[in-house]
């Protein structure tokens, strides 16, 4: 209720800044808080949401994405971004793009699997267990599948962008299997099938928000966390984490939501450049995050961090371990894990 009661605040005051307003002037992406007065009614402007800075991948790409739906419209739609959660929260951003408040809003599935509980498979560990099979889940044949199950919350999906995996760091002991996991207390995310597999792999996890992690693990609260490298390391996780293991459980993607008025009011032709420019830029922004990855994992080594590489971390028992658990949810999520493997 309150976050309804927020939003709703929040649009009424950018209602009171659009009043009276038509089209846009040109120029490129906004990157603060305040709404661009727009004059030129051949140009549609669309307000894009994310909680990234400018320096990260999400954004350099959404730009990149920016840009060209810009060119290739010659001008009549113009994208701005704001970045930081400036206009509102990714959470809030999916309210929002219902409500027409904004646009377009970029959240990670593992939030919109409120509004779309098919995503839960995506909790999963060890569902997808490389790069390529990632990619071809979300980049191949399926990826109209996983993006148009959001018209179920009257949305539009697009960018089907990549997080990363979720790997594992504590101060406690190096982890190179299933069994070094034992009696570890971390911070996971607020998500039942993620508290749950971790207390298959047998440590305390303990759900709370990223922004108490690091005082509770400097503080001995928590032992550890889980987060792609990317996080981790800019997160200067490596000040309380003496060891980080690239366990790669769980592959994280976040799209982007678009309104469905808005994307209705696109002609045939804008929808197949928006869809385009989408799947160029996806792939782009998955070069980017994993060029990030490399670069994480080589500083939080250079920082004194005791890294276990991937190729190093004996999967097969972590797998072995976590089994019972796909069995158990298998029927639940029977024709998303079917497509998910044939996608190998």
């Amino acid at each position: 209720m309150k976050r309804t009661l927020s939003l709703f605040a929040t649009v009424l005051v950018m209602m009171g800044m659009l009043a009276g307003c038509g089209g846009s002037n040109s120029g490129g992406s906004q990157t603060g808080a305040e709404i661009p007065t727009q004059t030129n009614v051949d140009t549609v402007v669309w307000r894009y949401s994310i909680d990234n800075n400018e320096n990260s991948a999400n954004y350099k790409a959404a730009k990149q994405f920016a840009d060209l739906v810009n060119d290739r419209t010659n001008g009549r739609y113009r994208i701005d971004i704001y970045p930081n959660a400036v206009l509102m929260s990714a959470a809030d951003g999916i309210e929002g793009a219902q409500m027409g408040a904004i646009e377009m809003n970029m959240v990670n599935v593992s939030i919109l699997c409120g509004n779309v509980p098919e995503y839960n498979v995506f909790n999963l560990p060890f569902l997808i267990d490389s790069n390529e099979h990632a990619d071809n889940v979300l980049l191949g044949e399926n990826q109209d599948y996983w993006l148009g199950l959001m018209e179920q919350s009257d949305l539009v999906g697009i960018l089907p962008f990549e997080t990363g995996w979720r790997c594992f760091s504590n101060n406690k002991r190096e982890v190179k299997n299933v069994e070094d996991i034992a009696g570890l207390r971390l911070r996971v995310m607020e998500n039942p099938l993620m508290i749950e597999a971790w207390q298959m792999m047998g440590a305390d996890p303990v759900p709370m928000s990223w922004g108490e992690a690091f005082t509770a693990m400097q503080q001995g609260a928590i032992d550890g966390q889980d987060n792609p490298p990317a996080i981790t390391y800019t997160n200067n996780t490596y000040e309380v984490n003496d060891y980080f293991s690239e366990i790669n459980y769980i592959y994280s993607w976040i799209p982007t939501v678009v309104n469905m008025d808005a994307w209705n009011a696109l002609s045939e032709e804008d929808k197949i450049i928006f869809r385009q420019a989408s799947d160029e830029v996806s792939v782009y922004q998955r070069k980017l995050i994993r060029a990030e990855t490399a670069v994480a994992l080589e500083n939080m080594a250079a920082k004194g961090m005791a890294v276990v590489p991937f190729a190093e971390v004996d999967g097969e028992s972590f797998r072995n371990k976590i089994a019972p658990m796909l069995d158990k949810y298998y029927d639940r999520f029977a024709k998303q894990i079917d497509m998910i493997n044939a996608s190998k």
